[in-house]
């Protein structure tokens, strides 16, 4: 089963392929904190966040990119952490006959992908850490609570899109 979703809004899990700065020279921390706080604040799935929540993310957070047709993640692996995809467009693979739904696997034992999906066009994402991020939702109970309430609504969107998608009359040529 294939389907082609642009999840620029939403989230996806996946394990990480970090972009590694091509020049070598030091670039303080504060200065890479920063520019991860900047493109959390500004992804549409995190707006309005609070600011100090945002930090907190930025703790577990990492650019990452993929060519077109690169595998994010496969079905089966680990899953070690979400993306928020910013830009680009990903297809969402699965052998199973149910749908995968993008909340599945980083948050709940035993961690394993339910789906592969793979970049459609090159791709730009942030990807947060599962173990930090499962962490700091503990620690900071405040932001648990507004992390998982988005992302019980990305999972209820979700199932609302696939939903109509299962309801709409299939044409033949």
């Amino acid at each position: 089963m294939q389907r082609n979703i642009d999840l620029q809004p939403r989230a996806l899990l996946g394990s990480a392929k970090v972009l590694v700065p091509v020049d070598f020279s030091p670039v303080p921390l504060r200065d890479i904190t920063q520019s991860i706080v900047a493109r959390l604040e500004r992804h549409p799935w995190l707006l309005g966040m609070n600011r100090a929540h945002l930090e907190l993310l930025a703790e577990c957070a990492a650019a990452v990119e993929f060519k077109k047709g690169e595998v994010l993640f496969g079905e089966g692996e680990i899953a070690d952490g979400i993306y928020l995809i910013e830009t680009g467009k990903i297809r969402e693979e699965s052998s199973v006959s149910r749908q995968p739904t993008p909340t599945e696997g980083w948050m709940f034992p035993p961690h394993l992908r339910t789906c592969t999906v793979r970049a459609l066009e090159p791709t730009t994402a942030i990807f947060l850490s599962a173990p930090i991020l499962r962490d700091l939702c503990e620690k900071d109970i405040s932001l648990g609570y507004d992390f998982l309430k988005r992302l019980c609504l990305a999972t209820y969107q979700y199932t609302l899109d696939v939903q109509r998608k299962a309801e709409q009359p299939h044409r033949s040529l």
